[in-house]
């Protein structure tokens, strides 16, 4: 069937003009009839029994083709003595796959015909077949029941024909009954892959499939068309349990136009997947550092644990260093006793948070080979809730006598220093809004 770009691709391989003798195909305008305005007509010179097939018109502009509505399709013999079958494939030894999975009712043999009238007959190489139920179509090739391969562990066929005494044969076919499930795939790294331009990328795609499945892996990556430089390695084990189809792809030296999704895309003859991956390739290292919460940060002394994040973003991954009030984080005890820690974010964790963790922590990021280096500072105010010193104290065991003069303290402490006032109230029962003087 010429359709779309193998109708194109049928123009680029013949000559759209020229001399008598020469295989030529063109497209012209024809005067279109009543209630059938627009006309056009295909052309194709010195055909061969290799154009045996279907021709289908359609209007370009609209998405669903169909026949009789949007489409009209038409098949054409090539008549050719010398090749009385239409050869499917380039394969040099001549032998094709038909698969058939497990919900199959019928087997299709497609050894289609340049000459509509002959008298085919089917082949088995395998030993006899049950012949009923078996239909020729000179537009299909045979077809017959499921069941008739059913029983035989292997079976390939041919197709015959004999022309002016000559006996010509089709390709030959091995109908492989096969799985068609898919039970997994997985795609490793799994993980989003950063490179250095020059360096090896491989990407491991692999499906776990039915026993014996038929399962096709296409990668899709920036530059598939020009990037000469990639390889794929099909890799195919039966397990115990299933079948292992692996595709590896290998790009030895990346370049930064590598960047972008890398697509696998997994398809059995009922089933497809499909998973991605991003590849980020740098043009050189580097490092960029910044506030996350500003360059002042403020936590409560009590908290269970609290993080000083920052805004990283560095390719390859640099070392980390914290320092607190110019002292390395890795040498001081509160460190040593783990309840600082360094997360592989660059983050500071501190565990039970005090006041003694207030201070001026700098972090410094490195990467010695490429001679960088980038510095932050951070300043960690610890907020203390106040505290009254005489509230602990035990409350006097009898009133003071009328007319006595008493000193009153109160003793406070937190960050920022607390604000002390004193307020009155008469003695009583606790009563909310009751009346009170400022002393």
């Amino acid at each position: 069937m010429l359709v779309g770009q193998e109708l194109t691709d049928r123009q680029d391989e013949l000559q759209s003009t020229g001399t008598p003798g020469q295989r030529t195909v063109f497209i012209s305008e024809c005067p279109g009839q009543k209630g059938q305005q627009y006309c056009k007509r295909l052309f194709l010179h010195g055909a061969l029994g290799k154009d045996t097939g279907y021709y289908r018109c359609y209007y370009k502009d609209i998405n669903a083709i169909i026949d009789g509505i949007t489409a009209v399709s038409i098949y054409a013999f090539v008549r050719d003595p010398l090749q009385p079958f239409l050869m499917r494939g380039e394969s040099s030894d001549n032998l094709e796959t038909i698969f058939i999975t497990r919900f199959a009712t019928h087997v299709i043999v497609p050894c289609l015909v340049t000459i509509p009238d002959l008298n085919v007959t089917l082949h088995s190489h395998s030993g006899p077949l049950e012949t009923s139920g078996m239909k020729w179509d000179n537009k299909q090739g045979w077809s017959f029941p499921r069941y008739v391969i059913d029983s035989a562990p292997m079976v390939i066929v041919a197709c015959l024909v004999t022309l002016e005494g000559k006996q010509y044969s089709s390709d030959n076919y091995f109908i492989h009954t096969t799985g068609s499930k898919i039970y997994e795939v997985k795609l490793f790294p799994e993980e989003p892959v950063e490179l250095m331009v020059g360096e090896s990328l491989t990407l491991n795609c692999t499906a776990m499939v039915e026993f014996n499945a038929g399962v096709d892996i296409q990668w899709s990556y920036p530059g598939k068309q020009m990037n000469s430089w990639v390889e794929t390695k099909p890799q195919r084990e039966a397990l115990s349990h299933a079948t292992e189809a692996v595709q590896v792809l290998t790009i030895h030296r990346v370049n930064v136009t590598d960047t972008g999704p890398y697509i696998c895309n997994v398809s059995s003859m009922e089933a497809t997947e499909i998973l991605q991956t991003q590849v980020i390739v740098h043009e050189r290292p580097f490092i960029n550092l910044d506030y996350r919460d500003g360059p002042v940060v403020e936590v409560t002394a009590g908290q269970p644990s609290f993080k000083l994040q920052l805004n990283v973003s560095a390719f390859p991954t640099p070392e980390t260093q914290w320092f607190k009030d110019g002292v390395l984080m890795n040498q001081r005890p509160e460190f040593k006793k783990k309840r600082i820690r360094m997360h592989s974010n660059h983050a500071l964790e501190i565990k039970d948070v005090c006041q003694e963790d207030a201070g001026l922590y700098m972090v410094v990021l490195k990467n010695s080979a490429a001679l960088l280096e980038r510095r932050l500072n951070i300043t960690l105010v610890v907020n203390v809730p106040p505290e009254i010193y005489e509230k602990k104290a035990a409350a006097p065991s009898s009133p003071y006598r009328s007319g006595s003069s008493q000193t009153l303290k109160c003793t406070a402490s937190g960050f920022p220093v607390p604000n002390i006032s004193w307020k009155w109230r008469a003695w009583g029962p606790c009563v909310i809004n009751s009346t009170e003087k400022r002393l």
